[in-house]
């Protein structure tokens, strides 16, 4: 992945961030909980702040997708002419690349829109529920607007509180069935943009061989890399599934019909070209190519695999216990996450005090 790319995905991921932590501090903070000017404001804000991050995500999708696309056709075009091998330019395949990166394009925003549509209407259950419970607990059929002071409304922001706290703020049902589970938007939006991009890349090689009549790629190997990964690494697939030698590309690695192992997979598809080649060789990656699908990672490697991820899930988990302790603090909690966690690693006096306010709802 390029240099600008990576740049504007870590922008991206920070306006959603920064969206989500603007909506819970006004969720949170806004006077009048279960009133309709409450109400109103929040509802205004949420859709202004849908609206930016569709047009951010389309900047995004407009700029890094076509660009990772044609990397990946100048990568494939540059190793073949390195080794003085036969290939059209990608411009002769103008119309199949162009149509590929419109597909592309409108996948990642329909899953982005999904997400957004989802976390949208969480948002709109808080605030509809908190005007329900508002007029149950006053004993009004009238407007929420006559109880905009009092206890009736701090319990309110307790309970609006206490169900952040339970449910997530902002969340993306992933995955479905026994496998489904919440992820926070952000979360969520940098997955569904960094796996695109990658399948940007492999789709545009793929493309490229098949135009010009190769068959044969191979996957990059990396270290240390997950239990699925780990399966379909090294070896050499075919693309059209008709050279029986070898496993059939979207029949194993992809066969989700994207062109990556899973989310976020790192891997990439690069070309095998039986020419450059002995025939020893090719015989060595065909018995490879087709040994059992399992995983086969040392206990060394599945070790360091394992701590980076649980390194990750902490810094999730820390987002999230700081949304917690913004949303019952308010101002006095940190004003970053970077602040957050800075006090919570030094794990002294200023942490101990935090956590009583916490607990305490101070």
């Amino acid at each position: 992945m390029k240099k600008q790319t990576i740049k504007e995905l870590e922008a991206l991921a920070k306006t959603y961030v920064n969206a989500r932590d603007k909506l819970l501090d006004i969720i949170i903070n806004y006077k009048g909980v279960g009133t309709k000017t409450y109400y109103n404001t929040v509802l205004k804000n949420l859709t202004a702040e849908i609206k930016r991050l569709e047009a951010e995500t389309g900047k995004y999708i407009g700029s890094a997708i076509p660009r990772e696309y044609e990397q990946g056709l100048k990568d494939t075009y540059d190793y073949f002419k390195k080794n003085n091998l036969t290939m059209k330019r990608p411009s002769a395949f103008a119309q199949i690349h162009n149509d590929a990166i419109y597909g592309l394009a409108r996948e990642m925003q329909f899953h982005i829109g999904q997400g957004l549509e989802q976390a949208g209407r969480q948002v709109l259950r808080y605030l509809d529920e908190s005007m329900d419970n508002a007029l149950r607990k006053a004993g009004l059929e009238a407007a929420a607007e006559k109880i905009a002071m009092g206890s009736t409304v701090q319990d309110m922001k307790n309970n609006l509180i206490e169900r952040l706290q339970n449910e997530g703020f902002m969340t993306v049902q992933y995955g479905s069935g026994k496998n489904a589970y919440q992820v926070s938007l952000d979360a969520y939006a940098q997955m569904v943009a960094r796996s695109t991009t990658r399948e940007a890349g492999n789709l545009a090689r793929e493309n490229q061989l098949i135009e010009n009549g190769y068959d044969l790629v191979e996957m990059t190997t990396h270290y240390p890399t997950c239990d699925k990964c780990s399966m379909f690494q090294g070896r050499v697939y075919s693309l059209s599934g008709k050279d029986k030698r070898f496993p059939a590309l979207m029949e194993t690695a992809f066969k989700s019909g994207y062109r990556n192992v899973h989310p976020n997979c790192r891997h990439s598809i690069v070309p095998y070209i039986e020419e450059m080649h002995t025939n020893k060789e090719i015989q060595q990656a065909i018995a490879d190519s087709n040994k059992t699908f399992e995983d086969k990672r040392s206990d060394a490697e599945k070790g360091l695999y394992s701590k980076q991820q649980a390194d990750n899930r902490q810094i999730r988990q820390d987002r999230y216990q700081y949304e917690r302790y913004k949303a019952r603090l308010g101002e006095d909690a940190p004003k970053s996450f970077h602040a957050f966690r800075k006090i919570k690693k030094a794990d002294g006096k200023a942490w101990e005090s935090l956590q009583a306010k916490y607990r305490g709802g101070v």
